[in-house]
């Protein structure tokens, strides 16, 4: 047997090791524990998602069921607030929506858009534009612009 102040190694290393070998035992039983618990967690999360999707079963078609349950999985308050504004715009006929619909532009019912100037002033406008183009040689728009410009101030009439 060692004295007061001997340390007997053999002995402390068997205990440790026992020691050791319980606390491994220990939490592998945890672990199991936790992994129970995860499986728990994920087919509850299965459950709720399948029974949301089942819900807006007639805003989803079937075949993007499996698309929808996992956003529900991810991210269920967005999924959710998407598919009750898809349910909202399924609930309002078509004809509802069409009948509030108002034309951006109704040719029957609108007149000319500028009132036109008659047959004449206009041949006399082109004509005016073509005598710039020969004589000045420039484009036929900028000739335009100066003949328009002419009648505006009154010296092409």
């Amino acid at each position: 047997m060692p004295g007061e102040n001997e340390i007997d190694y053999p002995v402390m290393c068997e205990e440790l090791s026992a020691r050791v070998a319980e606390l491994e035992a220990e939490l592998l039983e945890e672990q199991e524990k936790n992994a129970v618990l995860v499986q728990q967690v994920v087919d509850g999360e299965d459950k709720i998602a399948n029974s949301d999707v089942e819900a807006f079963s007639d805003v989803i078609d079937p075949g993007d069921k499996e698309f929808f349950r996992n956003r529900m999985v991810e991210n269920r308050e967005e999924t959710t607030a998407l598919l009750n504004r898809m349910r909202l715009r399924k609930t309002i006929p078509v004809e509802e929506v069409i009948a509030k619909a108002k034309p951006l532009h109704n040719r029957a019912a609108s007149g000319d858009p500028a009132p036109k100037a008659s047959d004449e002033s206009a041949t006399r406008l082109r004509n005016r534009a073509q005598e710039i183009v020969k004589k000045d040689g420039c484009g036929y728009s900028v000739a335009f612009r100066r003949a328009e410009s002419e009648f505006a101030k009154g010296k092409g009439e």
